[in-house]
């Protein structure tokens, strides 16, 4: 019974599929993460320093 004619849920056959779909989110975490750490430790920061200076 030959196993390449049915294309089964390996490991190994998800595993790779898996690292594409990895490298390709990788890209896109790459450039998102710089920008949305940004703009959530700016106002982070900034609301904890009003808070502290203020009260």
């Amino acid at each position: 019974m030959p196993d390449t004619t049915q294309p089964q849920p390996e490991p190994g056959n998800r595993a790779a599929r898996r690292a594409q779909k990895r490298g390709k989110q990788d890209q896109n975490t790459h450039f998102q993460l710089p920008q949305q750490r940004v703009p959530m430790v700016h106002p982070r920061q900034f609301a904890t320093r009003r808070r502290g200076g203020s009260a």
